[in-house]
């Protein structure tokens, strides 16, 4: 050991005798690195250097410095780095964090629990270097700079609560609201909810003489919050029953059977009809003197409007008729055998079973509705075959007859139908029982245009001969829809049958230019649906007067 001191201490040039000095120097000496015995000079540990000879602080006065632990060693003895002293000052109790610290490390503070009636405020400091991780909490840190520091807890006075006062607020009515707590100056919406039922709102009342509603009479309304509690009520009353005032309706009509005059109460429904067309005439429309009268529909013989109120007159006007009036044939009422008689031989089906009927008298169209006779109603013509107004219209479905049967009768003022599955089979078979397989005759080729003999197309009505009433192509030609849903005939006899009451497709008789001589029997029966519709399908009227 000595050896290898005496080797270093050549090589330094310092004398063995110094070096043992130095070295019983260093191992009384204390571990504050700015000063180790009187024989070493001072540490400046801002600038790493010494003061006395201007060395790099790894090479101070003989001692080894390491510069990742910031420690000098010299001999035995290992000298610690420089600490600065951090100084807290708070009225907390129990605050925490002063002490010394090296530059550079993480300081951590706590103002402690704050006085009786008071409250954290926030931490300053006028020491340099100094910056809070966040000075508005009690607990924070700070990084050390190389100087000491003083660091103050700040507090402040804990405010004083505002009081609060409860609301409550009692309703019958459903969903009210308001209740709950409030200051005092604060302004409080309050709603009754909605009324039970048979009842009204009638206004709001309350026992608390500081309170004053901005408007009691009103279901939502407010107030201002006085220094106590306060009650309010909703008040509900029965809805009186209203005394309706009623106004006159008066009807001026040239047609038969005019309705709808009477007196009426504001906003009710009002229903008129222009009734029958005089001869020779056609409704046109409904005017009115009256501004708060809006007509459904002012074209149509049957409409309604909303009452005004005040006294209203309507009148219905009309107007010369054009031809397009279908001609009518007489049907005298009767009893007969429907269904499956002995003249139709065995080309019947199950669905036509015999049935005994008696129908009232009626008139039935002399020829099936023609193109020209729907073209004037509609002002379109959906047939396929055209080029004639005198040919049969087609390709109408079950419900766009109707719609033209309504047009027809707000036109003429009249009331035309399809006929019913009875009223059809007996016009076909002539007004009595049995008689022809076809309507007029057991030779179809007499009376019918079907499959055989039409060359695949309708034909003008009438140029065939007619049955022993003079009605036309009940037989072949074009199906024609009828009245009735379809379905098994009712057992034992009827009077003037109308069907079943319901069903899924209507019925359609005699048969069609592209049909079988099976199908244009007068007791055969087809069915489909309502809004079906092709080229062979089309239909004839019923009236009760001519």
């Amino acid at each position: 050991m000595d050896n290898l001191k005496k080797k270093v201490l050549n090589k330094l040039k310092i004398p063995y005798m110094l070096f043992c000095v130095s070295a019983l120097l260093l191992c009384v000496c204390t571990d504050v690195p700015e000063h180790c015995g009187d024989r070493f000079p001072a540490l400046n540990p801002s600038a790493q250097f010494c003061n006395q000879d201007n060395q790099p602080w790894d090479r101070c006065g003989g001692l080894a410095y390491n510069t990742s632990t910031h420690e000098c060693y010299g001999g035995r003895v290992r000298l610690k780095e420089y600490e600065y002293a951090v100084t807290i000052s708070s009225a907390g109790k129990g605050y925490s964090g002063g002490g010394s610290y090296a530059a550079g490390v993480s300081v951590s503070i706590s103002a402690g629990t704050a006085p009786e009636g008071q409250m954290f405020k926030n931490w300053t400091t006028a020491s340099n270097g100094v910056s809070f991780a966040d000075a508005n909490k009690d607990m924070t840190a700070f990084t050390m700079p190389a100087n000491a520091v003083t660091v103050t807890a700040n507090f402040e006075m804990v405010p004083t609560p505002t009081p609060m006062y409860a609301v409550t607020v009692t309703s019958a009515g459903m969903g009210s609201s308001g209740g709950g707590s409030y200051a005092a100056g604060a302004t409080v919406s309050i709603s009754a909810g909605t009324a039970p039922a048979g009842q009204q709102f009638k206004n709001w009342t309350t026992t608390n003489d500081d309170v004053t509603l901005a408007d009691a009479n009103n279901a939502m309304t407010t107030f201002t919050m006085p220094a106590n509690a306060v009650t309010v009520t909703a008040v509900f009353e029965t809805v009186p029953t209203p005394v309706p005032t009623y106004y006159a309706v008066t009807v001026t009509s040239a047609g038969t059977g005019s309705s709808g005059g009477g007196n009426y109460a504001a906003g009710a429904t009002v229903s008129i009809s222009a009734g029958t067309a005089p001869a020779g005439q056609q409704f046109k429309n409904w005017t009115t003197m009256n501004d708060g009268v809006t007509f459904d529909n002012a074209n149509n013989v049957m409409t309604t409007f909303t009452m005004p109120s005040n006294a209203v007159t309507v009148t219905a006007n009309f107007e010369t008729s054009p031809v397009v009036t279908p001609e009518m044939v007489f049907v005298a009422g009767g009893t007969f055998t429907m269904g499956c008689t002995a003249e139709q031989g065995n080309d019947c089906y199950d669905d036509e079973k015999t049935i005994s009927v008696t129908l009232s008298s009626y008139y039935i169209g002399k020829y099936e509705v023609t193109q020209g006779l729907w073209k004037a109603v509609m002002g379109s013509n959906p047939s396929h075959f055209t080029g004639n107004d005198s040919l049969p219209v087609e390709r109408v479905s079950w419900n766009m007859v109707k719609v033209f049967i309504d047009s027809l009768n707000r036109k003429t003022g009249k009331t035309y139908r399809l006929p019913t599955e009875a009223e059809w089979e007996y016009a076909a078979r002539g007004g009595k029982s049995g008689g022809f397989k076809y309507s007029g005759s057991d030779n179809i080729n007499n009376v019918a245009w079907y499959g055989d003999n039409s060359d695949s197309k309708t034909h003008v009505v009438g140029t065939k001969a007619p049955n022993g009433l003079g009605i036309y192509d009940m037989s072949g030609n074009v199906w024609e829809w009828v009245s009735d849903w379809y379905g098994s005939y009712s057992s034992g006899a009827q009077t003037n049958p109308t069907g079943p009451t319901s069903g899924s497709n209507r019925v359609y008789r005699g048969g069609s230019w592209y049909g079988s001589a099976r199908n244009c029997r007068v007791s055969y029966r087809d069915s489909y649906y309502p809004d079906f519709s092709n080229y062979g399908m089309g239909f004839r009227l019923v009236s009760l007067s001519p």
